[in-house]
C-alpha cells in the first residue's frame, strides 16, 4: 500500500466516524486492480463526499440547531395631544398608554393655561383650565383623586399648587414608599404642576403628602384606589 492509497484510507474513515455514515467502510475496502487502485479510490472519495455533502444537507434539523426568531414587541404609540399641545409627561397604566399636554387652550374653553390627560383606547379624559399658581394663597392643590381606570391599575392625577416640591407616595398594602416630582408646563412656569401616578387597584389605598422644598407637608391625603373613579 502506498502513501495515496494511506492517506486515502485514513481520510475516508474519518468521513465515516465524523458523518456517521453506514457504508464507507464497504466503499474503503473495495478491492481494485493494483495499477488503477489510486485513481479508483479518488473517484470513489469524490462520489462519496458528494453523497455525504448532499446527506448533510438534507438531514433533518436537530432540535439545537433551530434558533427561534427573537419576539417582535409592537410599542404602544403615544397618543396625541391638542393642537399646540405640549408634551409634560407619558407612561403607561394597565395595557394602555397615557400621555400629559400641557395647552394655552381647549376648544371651548377661555382660560389659560390649560391640560388635558389622553388615555389610549379612550373617547373621553380629564382636561381643564384656569389652574393657576397664586403666590401668597392658602390653597395646597386644586384637585386630587383616581382619574382614569386601566386593566388592574388606576391613574392617579393631581393639579397642586405652585408650593407643592413634591409628593411622597405610600402604598398602603405593600407599604412600599415613593418621592415624586410633579411637573410644570415650561410655558407657564408658575401655574399649577401636574402629579400623574399610576398605581395598582390591590393596593386599596394610597396616602400622598403634598410637601414644600423643605419638607414640610403642606397636605397629607388618603385616596382609595380599589373604590369608583373620582373618590
Amino acid at each position: 500500500m502506498n502513501d495515496v492509497e494511506t492517506r486515502l484510507r485514513a481520510t475516508l474513515h474519518a468521513v465515516a466516524e465524523a458523518t456517521g455514515t453506514e457504508h464507507v467502510s464497504s466503499y474503503v475496502e473495495v478491492p481494485a486492480p493494483r495499477r488503477r487502485r489510486p485513481l479508483a479510490l479518488l473517484a470513489v472519495a469524490a462520489a462519496l463526499l458528494l453523497v455525504v455533502g448532499v446527506a448533510v444537507m438534507q438531514r433533518p434539523a436537530r432540535d439545537d440547531d433551530i434558533r427561534p426568531a427573537a419576539p417582535t414587541t409592537t410599542a404602544v404609540p403615544t397618543p396625541a395631544g391638542p393642537a399646540g399641545g405640549r408634551l409634560l409627561a407619558e407612561g403607561t397604566a394597565g395595557s394602555e398608554r397615557w400621555a400629559l399636554y400641557g395647552v394655552d387652550r381647549l376648544p371651548g374653553m377661555d382660560e389659560s393655561p390649560c391640560f388635558t390627560l389622553p388615555v389610549t383606547n379612550r373617547e373621553r379624559t380629564p382636561r381643564g383650565c384656569g389652574y393657576g399658581g397664586q403666590p401668597g394663597g392658602m390653597s395646597s392643590f386644586q384637585q386630587l383623586g383616581p382619574a382614569v381606570e386601566a386593566g388592574d391599575q388606576v391613574l392617579l392625577l393631581g393639579i397642586l399648587d405652585f408650593e407643592v416640591d413634591h409628593v411622597v407616595v405610600e402604598l398602603q398594602t405593600s407599604k412600599q414608599q415613593q418621592t415624586i416630582t410633579p411637573v410644570t408646563d415650561p410655558a407657564h412656569p408658575d401655574g399649577a404642576r401636574y402629579f400623574v401616578m399610576a398605581v395598582p387597584r390591590s393596593e386599596g389605598n394610597v396616602q400622598l403628602r403634598l410637601n414644600t422644598p423643605t419638607g414640610t407637608a403642606l397636605h397629607v391625603s388618603d385616596i382609595r384606589v380599589d373604590g369608583p373613579l373620582g373618590g
